[in-house]
This record gives structure tokens, C-alpha cells and sequence, in this order.
């Protein structure tokens, strides 16, 4: 884990919509759900590791948080290099986070950018087929 400056904090505080230095002041417990969220992306940003997954990604804050917190780190997240896996079970995150890929589990269809553009795979994955490969880009959920 590598240890981030204070200026490269606050910064990834700012970059995922947390940016009032009062919160910042506050303990983690005492916090909002929605504020708790964009606290533990700014760490993930801030530690920045090659890859990450993410589950339960946006399931316990309301919507509106869920987008913009999804837009903020899709952006601050791209900077890292690193690769990251959310699982979400709201479809309404796409747009905002631009993925690279989405597997939809309702179908077990990949599709690579934006959920249904029409760029759908060809092949269908069921529960006992291995996905590896390089399809993992900067984010995938």
C-alpha cells in the first residue's frame, strides 16, 4: 500500500465530491452513508492499487449520490492506470461511470462500453465458464 501526500488526498477527497473540509474533520462513524461511500473511493483512489474490486458499488446510498459519486470516480479512477471491478446490481450507474465492460448477470451477456449500445458479445457465458483475458480494462462491472 503505498502512502499518499496530503495534497494527493484532499484532492481525491475533492475528485469524489467530498470536498468540505468540516466533513473531512468528522469521524468515518459519525458520517453519512453517502459521504462514508465517497470517503472509502477517495482511499481506493489515493491507494491507487493495479486492481481492485468493489462489491455492493453504490447498493446502500441513495440514487442521486450513486450517480454522482459514479461519475467522480469513474474520472479519478481512469487517472490510476489500475483496473477496477464494481459489482452493482442498478443498472442506473452506466452512464455516469462509462465502463469499459459490462457482464449483466440477467442475461450473461458481456458488453463492451456503454450498456446497450449494441456492442454486445458474441458469446455467452454460464456459471461454470472461466472469464479471464485482457477484456479487464480501467472498469468493469
Amino acid at each position: 500500500m503505498r502512502t499518499a501526500t496530503r495534497d494527493a488526498v484532499t484532492g481525491a477527497l475533492a475528485a469524489v465530491g467530498l470536498g468540505s473540509v468540516p466533513t473531512w474533520l468528522r469521524p468515518y462513524g459519525v458520517l453519512s452513508n453517502g459521504e462514508k461511500f465517497r470517503a472509502d473511493l477517495a482511499r481506493v483512489v489515493c491507494e491507487a492499487p493495479e486492481a481492485v474490486v468493489i462489491d455492493e458499488f453504490s447498493s446502500v446510498i441513495d440514487r442521486q449520490i450513486a450517480r454522482f459519486g459514479a461519475l467522480a470516480f469513474g474520472k479519478a479512477w481512469r487517472r490510476t492506470g489500475g483496473k477496477c471491478v464494481l459489482l452493482s446490481c442498478h443498472y442506473d450507474i452506466l452512464d455516469w461511470l462509462e465502463p469499459d465492460w459490462v457482464f449483466d448477470t440477467a442475461t450473461c451477456h458481456f458488453q463492451r462500453g456503454r450498456f446497450g449500445n449494441g456492442q454486445s458479445l458474441t458469446s455467452r457465458f454460464g456459471r461454470r465458464t472461466n472469464v479471464t483475458g485482457t477484456f479487464l480494462s480501467r472498469i468493469t462491472i
